[in-house]
């Protein structure tokens, strides 16, 4: 049987939803979870003038990333 399951998850209601089935999945089988999301950063080099966001950008991802992970710890 599978000893990890990768969620892939873009911080939707949806996601919220098929987090909770993914949760009662890992619990059944004993699995590992693990999270992955891609963040796609918005083209702003091609403006010298503002100031580049990305920090910004990652700081937010990770910040609902370990929202998302605290949700799925209180799914049973």
């Amino acid at each position: 049987m599978y000893k990890n399951i990768l969620f892939a998850i873009e911080f939707s209601e949806a996601a919220n939803t098929a987090g909770k089935k993914i949760k009662k999945l890992v619990e059944a089988i004993k699995a590992n979870l693990f999270l992955i999301h891609a963040l796609e950063l918005p083209v702003l080099n091609s403006f010298p003038e503002i100031p580049n966001k990305e920090d910004l950008y990652m700081q937010e991802a990770k910040r609902r990333m370990s929202g998302m992970g605290k949700n799925l710890d209180r799914y049973s």
